[in-house]
């Protein structure tokens, strides 16, 4: 396994405060809520790249995720 590199970041108050709130709501560490973000961003963008359109399905009605 690699070893971990440590990186100092910083976020706003309200971000630190968002990113608490859900690793608490998941009852994960907050580094693996960062994980799951960078994963998800990871594959939301190649599918972006192979030009693949993604929806977002609420109550029957669908939006189109649009990548900026």
């Amino acid at each position: 396994m690699d070893t971990p590199i440590q990186v100092k970041v910083n976020f706003s108050h309200e971000a630190y405060a968002e990113l608490a709130s859900l690793a608490k709501r998941r009852g994960k560490e907050m580094v693996d809520i960062i994980s799951d973000a960078l994963a998800l961003e990871e594959y939301l963008d190649g599918e972006h790249q192979k030009g693949t359109l993604v929806l977002v399905d609420k109550d029957g009605s669908k939006r189109e995720l649009v990548r900026q």
